[in-house]
């Protein structure tokens, strides 16, 4: 008998999966549609659920993901990259604007999503390592950066950036709709790392600037 899944890489059945796409999204624009609406036709799509609008280390991971997957990811047949946040609509284009990010970003303030996916909330486990795409930052640093934008945040105000404590992961949808890779974050570094979503998309990563 195969040994249980760890939570933060338990499969998400087809019927859990299609129900968190059913969910309602906004776009900066501020328009309602299900994330389903959002996903590329015939082709996977990556989502990469991030913590609040805040988040200097879920800012430094989007950049590393724009910078090293994007250009293998630009022909149509390629996997589509789509962020996925939980603070304001009104904070999409601050958000890319900070982390670089020129793909598809979407929110759900409900954090119904993230809650469908089983995306947890808690700051209290610690990273067991630096990841590697914050090599060139100290997480103090990016902590102190999380809180002076959150100071100078102004129209987003502290909490209209989503609640500090949710995490994020990454869920690959197959081109059918069905779930063919599942992440959910341990803690506030836990992203999965660049190359190996880079092997699990079938694509090369450009190397780190």
């Amino acid at each position: 008998m195969p040994a249980p899944s760890e939570p933060s890489t338990a499969p998400l059945s087809r019927d859990e999966l299609q129900r968190a796409l059913a969910l309602p999204v906004l776009d900066a624009a501020g328009t309602s549609a299900p994330l389903a609406s959002h996903l590329a036709a015939g082709t996977p799509t990556l989502l990469v659920l991030v913590r609040h609008h805040h988040c200097g280390m879920c800012i430094e991971y989007c950049r590393t993901l724009w910078e090293q997957l994007a250009p293998a990811t630009h022909d149509a047949q390629r996997p589509k990259l789509l962020v996925v946040g939980h603070g304001e609509a009104r904070g999409i284009a601050s958000y890319k604007e900070r982390s670089g990010w020129l793909g598809e970003m979407v929110v759900d303030p409900t954090r119904k999503v993230f809650g469908a996916l089983g995306c947890v909330s808690g700051l209290l486990n610690a990273p067991e390592k630096q990841p590697a795409y914050l090599e060139k930052h100290s997480t103090a640093s990016l902590v102190l950066r999380s809180a002076g934008q959150m100071l100078r945040s102004g129209p987003l105000g502290i909490w209209r950036g989503g609640d500090i404590t949710q995490l994020g992961g990454e869920f690959l949808v197959d081109a059918d709709g069905s779930p063919a890779y599942t992440h959910r974050m341990r803690n506030t570094v836990d992203h999965t790392e660049v190359p190996e979503l880079a092997k699990l998309l079938g694509v090369d990563a450009q190397p780190a600037a």
